[in-house]
């Protein structure tokens, strides 16, 4: 499917039956994109590339969000994805956004993007996977049932030093790499609520602190710090 519209209008296409459904090319210059598969059975939505300036909402509601394998899937200013099974199920789904909300009902997310993003709500039954090519990464409640591993080019943020930032039942190793630092201070701290151990990498320091990380690490409360950071770290 190839979908386009000019001026500010709006792109909706909603599936309510049927198999999987393929787009190659989604444009809405100056609006916004929702794509749906809503089939009751099995049936996975592919992304070629989607560009919208405001908004792209992308849900396949009982199968996966796949890479359709353009350069990058999707192009907007917030993105949401809703999966009955994974997104980025096979090679990530490639983003250029600035925040996200995500949620995996019976698998993983993973995410590869460009740029500075917020992730604002992710939940995922098993990994949380994001990674991006410059800029900082900033958390707000992320929930993955096994492990998460998150790598930015910059910082690894709180959207707000309340929340708890990263959540996991999963007893597993989970990963936090940073170009920068990892949490800013006490009060900004990475909050955690980790069921396994925490892995860490920051390269930067702001202030004379690597990183900060608060919450509970269960059962042995294992902060494990894989490289030499520059700074403090604080937990």
């Amino acid at each position: 499917n190839v979908l386009s519209v000019g001026g500010t209008g709006d792109i909706t296409f909603e599936q309510r039956g049927g198999g999987d459904v393929v787009f190659g090319l989604v444009t809405a210059a100056g609006g916004s994109v929702r794509l749906a598969n809503m089939s009751q059975t099995r049936a996975d939505l592919t992304l070629g590339t989607l560009v919208a300036s405001v908004d792209a909402d992308v849900e396949a509601s009982s199968g996966d969000i796949i890479n359709g394998g353009g350069a990058v899937n999707v192009t907007a200013n917030r993105a949401r994805f809703r999966a009955g099974r994974g997104i980025g199920t096979g090679p990530s789904l490639t983003t250029a956004v600035r925040s996200v909300i995500a949620e995996a009902n019976d698998g993983s997310v993973a995410l590869v993007q460009a740029g500075p993003v917020d992730l604002v709500d992710i939940e995922a039954t098993r990994n949380i996977i994001v990674r991006n090519a410059s800029g900082d990464i900033r958390l707000g409640t992320l929930t993955a049932r096994r492990l998460f591993d998150i790598t930015a080019a910059g910082n690894i943020l709180t959207l707000d030093g309340s929340l708890t930032n990263l959540t996991t039942f999963g007893n597993e190793n989970n990963r936090l790499t940073a170009g920068g630092v990892i949490g800013l201070s006490c009060e900004q701290a990475i909050r955690v609520n980790i069921d396994g151990t925490l892995t860490i990498a920051p390269s930067g320091s702001i202030n004379g602190i690597s990183a900060a990380i608060s919450g509970s690490i269960r059962p042995s409360c294992t902060l494990i710090i894989a490289n030499n950071p520059p700074g403090a770290v604080l937990f």
